[in-house]
């Protein structure tokens, strides 16, 4: 029974003694601090490591290398030859001794934390180590230490074996007192291939064993005293000191490093569902003078899964290479703006980044359709329902009742959210425009399921004082279950007539008339009135003059002979006090000029 004893929990403590490696490889990291030269050099191997710890729930951030006292209880990656790195090295003895154009991926344990250093001779030897370690399930990554060779992206990896040479610096054999010689370590490289048929390991069966029930005595229920509750004393929260963020060095540009980047399309459309992956491409071009490489983005937050594929390892000047951006629309995404108009939403800045220290950035857009609709409008206005169109003028009167119905559709088809399950919208239904003419409700809420519709209904009175046209928009605005927001808008129009409608006879109603009084012969009062015959008894109306059925029965047609009659008499008399002027000039002249009135008498 013993020895099972001693079994169990040798099983149970082997997972805690057991050595971590680079097969698990990042499982044994929650919050990572990668490590660079305080110069900036490797920073774009850096951002590569970082980059490669989305959605995978590993906090990760970049921190220069003379900011740490010393490595242990830390969980680090430290990239490059910097201090971490050496004092990594430095803890254990007779490294492998890198050559050019190798690699250096090695794991420690110190202060119950992993610890990797990834290096090279050069930086570029040092990107060889952080590819292998972002493209973790393209190799097969085992053991502690690994050496990488090659070029990408079909790197070759090695294991570097431990050998212990008792005839390094000693005599072969054992020592004339019966020891062994010390001896010297040496590593040298293997190369390793992964294991096609990997097979688990044969754990046996634990067997629990057989332990009789304890019955525990029976002991009487102790009654504790009654203590008066302690109040604790107020303590006043502690606020930690407000720390700075830490920012790495930026990388210092390399002279003649630059280079562009083509504009990226709108992510998606108006007809794109949420929930879906959409992809564009863009182009990269060299337009400096040296040769570009460890190029990396950031900028996008993780809920949109962006990933870009195709980066060169190396583009040289001139050079050009196309390279596949692919994002998921979330399903918050906003499918309108703040104008309820359907354009494309910012989600971010892209920003490209080399290891040369060249950057550029690009606003990145993304739209998603628009599942509200307005299918329809109706006005009721003094108890009749009418169409209303946009191009169209309703004709109200002074204190009408007038009531919008406002017929909406939510889109989403059932099952339509990441969860499978239907999309609500909760819609408010607002009316802008002459609201003094027309004294209409704020505002009216429903909430309408998936694939169904819903009637919004609004309010109001004409103003007595309304005068002309009135315009009205109509605004429809609702959130959907995951918060995008949804919208849609019309337009309605009315001709307001003056004067109430009780008070205005529309065109077409018949005059009316009052009867006459009714005339009826006098009676003569006996004591037995005789017997008469009944008769029918008729009333008399008023004659009503006839309408005038044309221009000359009208007074129009008086009016114009009047005028014309005037018009003549005005031309006779300025006739004759034109003759009679004459006559007087001509006996003026006969007097003045008596001579020759004679002689022209005679001639």
């Amino acid at each position: 029974m013993n020895k099972l004893f001693i079994f169990l929990a040798f099983l149970i403590a082997l997972p805690a003694v057991m050595a971590a490696d680079l097969s698990t490889y990042p499982s044994y990291f929650t919050d990572v601090n990668v490590i660079v030269n305080e110069n900036g050099a490797d920073l774009g191997s850096a951002l590569s490591i970082t980059n490669s710890f989305q959605n995978t729930g590993i906090t990760a951030q970049i921190r220069p290398a003379n900011e740490l006292a010393g490595p242990s209880g830390l969980q680090i990656i430290s990239v490059g030859q910097n201090t971490v790195t050496t004092a990594l090295l430095n803890t254990a003895t007779g490294w492998y001794a890198l050559k050019a154009g190798e690699a250096h991926i090695a794991l420690f344990e110190l202060g119950g934390q992993v610890q990797i250093a990834a290096y090279g001779t050069t930086s570029a030897d040092t990107a060889k180590a952080v590819y292998v370690l972002t493209h973790k399930n393209d190799f097969p990554l085992k053991y502690k230490e690994i050496v990488v060779s090659g070029t990408a992206p079909n790197y070759v990896l090695y294991n570097v074996i431990t050998h212990l040479d008792y005839g390094c610096g000693g005599t072969q054999g054992i020592n004339p007192d019966g020891s062994w010689p010390t001896p010297c370590v040496k590593k040298e490289l293997e190369q390793y291939l992964p294991d096609p048929n990997p097979v688990p390991p044969v754990v046996p069966p634990v067997v629990p064993p057989v332990v009789p029930p304890i019955v525990p005595p029976v002991v009487p229920p102790v009654v504790p005293p009654v203590v008066p509750p302690v109040v604790p004393p107020v303590v006043p929260p502690v606020v930690p000191p407000v720390v700075p963020p830490v920012v790495p060095p930026a990388v210092p540009l390399t002279p003649g490093a630059s280079f562009t980047v083509s504009t990226i399309n709108v992510l998606g459309d108006d007809h794109q569902d949420r929930g879906k992956n959409v992809s564009t491409t863009a182009v990269l071009t060299n337009t400096g003078t040296v040769a570009l490489s460890g190029f990396t983005f950031s900028g996008i937050t993780s809920k949109y899964n962006m990933t870009i594929t195709g980066f060169p390892s190396s583009l040289a000047p001139s050079q050009t290479a196309t390279v596949t951006i692919t994002t998921t629309v979330p399903f918050d995404h906003s499918a309108v703006d703040t104008d309820c108009d359907d354009n494309p939403l910012s989600i971010g800045t892209l920003a490209v980044n080399t290891a040369q220290g060249a950057t550029t950035t690009q606003s990145i857009k993304m739209q998603a359709v628009n599942e509200l609709r307005i299918l329809d409008v109706f006005a009721v206005i003094a108890g009749e329902r009418k169409r209303v169109l946009e191009t169209k003028l309703l004709d109200v009167y002074q204190d009408d009742d007038v009531e919008l119905q406002v017929e909406l559709k939510n889109r989403f088809s059932t099952d339509n959210d990441e969860d499978g399950q239907d999309q609500d919208i909760d819609v408010e239904v607002t009316v802008e425009g002459d609201t003094d003419e027309l004294d209409l409700d704020e505002n009216d809420d429903v909430e309408i399921g998936a694939d169904d519709e819903e009637t919004a209904t609004l309010s109001g009175t004409v103003e007595d004082d309304a005068r002309g046209n009135m315009k009205f928009v109509v605004t429809a605005e609702g959130k959907d279950d995951k918060g995008a927001k949804h919208c849609d808008q019309t337009i309605v129009k009315f001709n307001v007539i003056e004067g109430t409608r009780a008070a205005i006879r529309p065109v077409g109603t018949a005059p009316t008339f009052t009867p006459a009084p009714v005339t009826r012969a006098p009676t003569q009062t006996v004591q037995q009135p005789p017997t008469v015959e009944p008769r029918e008894e008729r009333v008399e109306r008023t004659p009503v003059a006839p309408v005038a059925t044309s221009f000359r029965q009208s007074k129009g047609y008086v009016a114009l002979l009047v005028g014309m009659l005037v018009l003549m008499l005005a031309v006779i008399a300025a006739e004759v006090a034109f003759i009679v002027q004459r006559r007087r000039q001509a006996l003026q002249d006969s007097v003045e000029f008596p001579q020759e009135s004679q002689n022209f008498t005679q001639e």
